[in-house]
């Protein structure tokens, strides 16, 4: 699936649609929730493909540019993260200054109605839209009623009583409870980057590495040493990632993220590629080794302790 932004005039032509309207940062069980109606909704209106409709940048950023983005997805994540989650059409719509300032009832006439040609809409319950977020469901329903499309409202998502939220993952996560963060979104961690140049250390060591230039929005992991899966040209196999700053060689500089691919085939030439990581779980924490010996008899009990996990 492909990753789109289009202006507001270049939309895909269809003549009916089911949209589903969120942030659907990282895709977590409450975004999932909302996706499941949106399929349900669809499927008693006839309509064949399901749309997620989004903005990029996210509103927060468009608003608040001095805070850094830190994402849980990012948009070719989030695309495929969304067709796991059923939905066939993934579309961003650039979040500027004209969208900005729309009124509710534009947002919903000139988007939904004339740009997408909407049969039925899914929001969440506490959603709201248009200049200055003036608009609310009651009003989205009223418009829509009167152009003969349906509105399903979804309520939120809890865990022990709490909202699953795309914040409350951002939270596990910085906190190093990455094994809850899985819980909250119900699917493996997206990763993905370029293979650029290292410094062939994990060769060396007879480990060797993808050395991942992952975007700075991305919102990584804390340090330590994860266990997933790579998707590539088809298939998937089981990769051991390194997280930090390579302690034992005594580097210095911003984390690295560094993957070696188990059982892959002796022809795989990963350089300048853009691979998509799918973490499963947290092996352990980053450690300075005393020498490389004592780092590779760690790297092959890692292994095996995934193998164990995964296989």
């Amino acid at each position: 699936m492909t990753t789109q932004i289009f202006d507001l005039n270049s939309i895909p032509p269809r003549r009916r649609r089911v949209v589903c309207i969120g942030n659907f940062d990282g895709v977590h069980r409450g975004h999932q929730s909302l996706l499941n109606r949106g399929r349900y909704l669809a499927d008693r209106l006839g309509v064949s493909k399901l749309t997620a409709l989004s903005f990029w940048p996210p509103p927060s950023q468009y608003f608040r540019p001095e805070i850094p983005l830190k994402l849980l997805s990012l948009p070719t994540e989030r695309s495929r993260l969304l067709a796991q989650a059923g939905v066939d059409e993934p579309i961003y719509l650039p979040f500027n200054r004209s969208l900005a300032d729309l009124s509710p009832e534009a947002f919903v006439q000139e988007i939904l109605i004339h740009q997408l040609q909407v049969q039925g809409v899914v929001v969440g319950v506490n959603f709201r839209f248009g200049s200055k977020r003036q608009g609310h469901t009651d009003q989205l329903q009223s418009l829509l009623n009167e152009a003969g499309a349906r509105l399903e409202i979804v309520t939120k998502v809890e865990e022990d009583a709490e909202i699953i939220s795309s914040t409350r993952v951002r939270t596990a996560i910085t906190k190093g409870d990455f094994s809850h963060a899985l819980e909250l979104l119900g699917h493996s961690y997206p990763l993905s980057g370029v293979v650029i140049k290292g410094d062939g250390r994990g060769r060396k060591i007879g480990f060797p590495t993808a050395n991942l230039a992952v975007p700075a929005e991305k919102h990584l992991p804390t340090s330590g040493v994860y266990g997933g899966r790579m998707v590539w040209d088809g298939q998937k196999y089981i990769v051991i990632v390194n997280i930090g700053t390579k302690p034992t060689f005594k580097s210095k500089g911003s984390t690295c993220v560094e993957a070696h691919v188990l059982d892959a085939p002796p022809e795989l030439d990963l350089y300048g590629e853009e691979l998509y990581l799918e973490l499963d779980c947290h092996l352990r924490d980053e450690h300075r080794f005393a020498n490389a010996d004592a780092l590779m008899k760690q790297i092959k009990q890692d292994i095996e302790v995934l193998r164990g996990q995964l296989d």
